[in-house]
């Protein structure tokens, strides 16, 4: 008789928890630098924490030149996620050709945008049009890439259920928070923060927490000079 599979807390909470944000800031790294960590980090010990390697979309190209000279036999899959850091008809073009040359060793299984910045872009007339209109772009990367749409904490209720209303008809999208920054007013307050997290759970999405989130628990930036947030408070 076969007996079942017990996963361990810290496996159940953290296994593909964490995307990794090299070439954002605070690291910045360039793009070789960035891939070598990555590299290191998922064939590591603590591999089962890591999930997609995080690139903004205007730097597909080049990722897709340094993979397509790197990549080695048997190497595994690289999930991407595609940030949108322009317009974003122009970003899914990126990702379009990024998937045309580097599958099926590479896919962009994530497109990450500003719900304000694809609202003015994409002349909706509220913020749901918005959303349907995301997920209509990212749709033709394929059917199981997910979009993750960045709120801000201000208008987190009323967009996390716009969200939702897509999310719901079966559409892949999901809310993203921002949860700090380079400056110390980046960083939300925890009743904001935890607003956006009741949103999400009020109506049954997914949500994605990105930035300022280096540590597990909260602790004093002395850069920042502010309290910062950390993944396991979070979660």
């Amino acid at each position: 008789m076969l007996q079942p599979t017990l996963l361990t807390p810290d496996r159940a909470l953290l296994t593909g928890l964490i995307d990794y944000a090299g070439l954002f800031p605070p690291a910045s790294l360039d793009m070789a630098a960035g891939m070598a960590e990555f590299r290191e980090a998922r064939t590591g010990p603590n591999a089962w924490v890591v999930h997609r390697f995080l690139c903004p979309a205007s730097r597909l190209q080049e990722l897709a030149g340094y993979l397509a000279s790197t990549m080695r036999t048997g190497e595994q899959f690289w999930s991407i996620g595609c940030i949108v850091d322009g317009p974003l008809g122009e970003s899914i073009a990126a990702a379009q050709d990024f998937e045309a040359e580097m599958a099926p060793g590479a896919s962009t299984s994530a497109v990450e945008v500003r719900l304000r910045s694809a609202e003015t872009a994409l002349g909706s007339a509220s913020a749901t049009d918005a959303v349907e209109g995301i997920a209509d772009a990212v749709a033709t990367l394929g059917e199981a890439t997910m979009a993750y749409v960045e709120v801000t904490p201000e208008t987190a209720a009323a967009d996390v259920a716009a969200i939702a209303e897509v999310a719901h008809q079966g559409r892949p999208v999901a809310a993203k928070i921002r949860c700090g920054g380079v400056t110390a007013d980046a960083v939300p307050t925890s009743a904001s923060l935890a607003g956006v997290l009741v949103a999400a759970a009020t109506h049954d999405i997914a949500l994605k927490a990105t930035a300022g989130l280096h540590h597990p628990v909260r602790r004093f930036d002395t850069d920042l000079g502010t309290e910062t947030h950390g993944f396991l408070n979070l979660a």
